[in-house]
């Protein structure tokens, strides 16, 4: 089964499964799934086939969350559609880390796909929109930290070295916007972010 998802052949699989293959089999010691492998090598057909013979990624938070991934990886928004929209996963819930990374990385259609499945909500934890808030600041990425600032609201951005720290990165690239949208995550603070430590 892995090699009709590897060279992209759907109906191989679906022969394969409907023989008996088993859509939920672990493909290595510590999880991830036949789905995983089909959507990080960007073969949307094979895991479609995958799903219609019973996977469901949305079982279990932790299949949720590494489906995101594996689908943020391809860098094919369309992978990203079938995980939210076929699949069932809550991108709101489950797709932080996703985001998280594809913003680190700079994959910019596959940031706003994330965005418009509405995963910088990142389960309402306010720690997951801190370390997202550093992402978006490390890469620049203003479109991430104004979805967080507009879900978290004012204070989503503690006043604190994490805070601080974000606004250093965005006043050392000069992106004004940004640091303001990191200075509303922070309750509107209006002094100057401290000097870094040389």
């Amino acid at each position: 089964m892995v090699q009709a998802v590897v060279r992209d052949q759907p109906t191989l699989l679906a022969g394969l499964l409907a023989m008996g293959g088993d859509p939920d089999a672990p493909l290595f010691a510590a999880g991830g799934s036949l789905f995983e492998a089909a959507l990080m090598e960007n073969r949307p057909q094979c895991a479609r086939v995958l799903l219609r013979f019973g996977h469901s990624p949305a079982r279990c938070e932790e299949a949720s969350a590494r489906a995101l991934l594996a689908a943020s990886k391809s860098g094919n928004v369309q992978c990203l559609e079938l995980v939210v929209g076929e699949a069932g996963v809550d991108a709101r819930q489950h797709g932080y880390f996703a985001l998280a990374k594809a913003t680190a990385e700079g994959r910019t259609e596959v940031v706003e796909a994330l965005l418009r499945a509405g995963a910088a909500w990142c389960g309402g934890d306010p720690f997951k929109r801190v370390a997202l808030l550093l992402a978006a600041a490390e890469s620049e990425c203003e479109a991430v930290a104004a979805e967080v600032v507009r879900l978290g609201g004012s204070g989503a951005l503690p006043q604190g070295p994490q805070g601080w720290q974000c606004l250093q990165r965005a006043a050392r690239a000069g992106k004004a916007g940004l640091e303001l949208l990191l200075r509303q995550a922070m309750g509107g603070a209006t002094e100057a972010a401290p000097a870094e430590a040389s």
